[in-house]
């Protein structure tokens, strides 16, 4: 599910818990950070760019095309992008639209546009998609658990305590 969907459904009492990209519009949910990850940039492999091994600023992309999720799906993590552009000094060319990021690092190995993404879509191997750091690290992807605060359950308060206990661990 989108961010937007989580938040839907967890006020909706259709979910117990959600793992999404904040900021959210509700006061009913509890938030608790679980990572922030910088972004990174997705190109198809056969990029001019595509061989470099040290960080490249996102300027170099200025007159390419850029693939997106819908600003619907999760308005933080949108915006936390669009950010990353007009930071840089520029608005993206916006050439598809998608709602999962694996769509998205495949619409990039077709060679439909390039992706600002969060680091860890890395894990996610394409031989035709090369994954480049940014040398912009201004903006980073958070992501967050939310569940409803009026939620006592036992079984609620024990994944997230197992949660935190996991996130220490990997810290």
């Amino acid at each position: 599910m989108s961010s937007a969907r989580q938040v839907e459904a967890l006020e909706n009492k259709e979910i117990d818990i959600g793992m999404l990209v904040p900021p959210i519009e509700s006061n009913s949910l509890k938030l608790k950070t679980l990572r922030s990850e910088p972004f990174i940039i997705a190109i198809p492999s056969n990029h001019p760019l595509a061989n470099l091994k040290e960080p490249v600023s996102l300027f170099n992309f200025k007159n390419e095309p850029f693939i997106f999720t819908d600003r619907d799906v999760g308005h933080g993590y949108y915006d936390a992008i669009i950010s990353l552009f007009y930071e840089v000094g520029f608005s993206p060319i916006k050439s598809q639209q998608a709602n999962e990021l694996q769509t998205i690092v495949s619409l990039v190995a077709s060679g439909v546009g390039n992706a600002v993404l969060p680091a860890s879509i890395m894990n996610y191997i394409n031989n035709k998609v090369t994954y480049l750091t940014l040398t912009e690290n201004n903006t980073s992807c958070t992501s967050s658990m939310a569940w409803r605060k009026d939620n006592y359950s036992a079984t609620l308060k024990s994944f997230v305590k197992h949660v935190d206990h996991q996130n220490l661990c990997l810290s």
